[in-house]
């Protein structure tokens, strides 16, 4: 299962219980309402279902499922030059 984004506008004010179908012990939940402050949400396995609790918000909440644990990191190719956007053409 690839990476799945989901929101809950339910969740305003309640604590709410999301199940995931067909999760393993690899299925990681993570709160990403604030991109700046990503959680990691504590989670239940229970036979193939995932189940998790999470606290009430005063917005709605977006959450982000995934399995494979394999996550990109930044990586340095080379040094940019000094640039001066200023002295660009603006377009009008």
């Amino acid at each position: 299962m690839g990476p799945i984004l989901f929101r809950s506008i339910a969740s305003i004010g309640n604590v709410s219980r999301f199940v995931v179908q067909g999760a393993s012990a690899n299925t990681l939940v993570f709160d990403v309402t604030d991109a700046q402050q990503v959680r990691l949400m504590e989670t239940e396995l229970n036979g193939s279902n995932l189940l998790s609790l999470f606290l009430p918000v005063p917005y709605g909440s977006s959450f982000l499922v995934r399995t494979d644990q394999s996550f990109i990191s930044p990586e340095v190719v080379g040094e940019v030059e000094n640039q001066n956007l200023h002295a660009l053409e603006q377009k009008t």
